[in-house]
């Protein structure tokens, strides 16, 4: 496979990923929808400006689309071979599970919450969101609105609305798995 065409690929799937059609990848990469159909296909070359154009569309960086492109996609990944995200402050904790090499369509995450603690102020991303609690009790901010969460509960959210999640115990940890598309961090 040549890189072309392995570049090619890859930008299609960014986009679906991104669930954009051609016409609105193209319009916010500042080119001609023709021309992305043409480099997504194979049939023309691409120049690194407007590879640059699309990728920063996407909110992607370069280094790390090549990176991807040359790695061959690991099947399992090892107990402790995750990626901590460092909080603001110390109500929470962040562990990145999913690969960390920006080829991932998907991003699961691992949150503990401390006692009285919350995940900041409430938020906005791209995409949606599923969670899970593992442990705990906790709160899910969505907009004004505000649902109790227990343990085994689950939620799935438009990541587009400002939302948070709080543990309002005085002493128990909260514990969720979430899982994001596009990956947020």
């Amino acid at each position: 496979m040549s890189c072309e065409r392995s570049i090619g690929r890859r930008i299609c799937e960014l986009r679906k990923s991104y669930r954009l059609s051609q016409g609105q990848l193209a319009k916010e990469a500042g080119i001609r929808q023709a021309h992305l159909c043409l480099i997504e296909n194979n049939k023309q070359s691409i120049t690194i400006n407007t590879l640059r154009k699309i990728l920063n569309a996407l909110d992607k960086d370069l280094a790390a689309f090549f990176l991807n492109l040359e790695r061959e996609q690991e099947v399992v990944y090892p107990a402790g071979s995750y990626t901590s995200i460092q909080a603001a402050n110390d109500t929470h904790e962040i562990r990145q599970l999913s690969p960390a090499n920006g080829g991932c369509r998907l991003e699961v995450i691992q949150t503990t919450v401390q006692p009285e603690g919350d995940l900041g102020k409430p938020h906005v991303h791209r995409g949606e969101e599923f969670g899970m609690v593992l442990q705990g009790k906790g709160i899910l901010t969505l907009e004004a609105k505000q649902y109790g969460l227990k343990k085994g509960d689950r939620f799935y959210i438009n990541s587009e609305l400002k939302h948070t999640v709080s543990n309002p115990s005085p002493t128990e940890e909260l514990h969720l798995l979430t899982v994001c598309t596009p990956p947020a961090f």
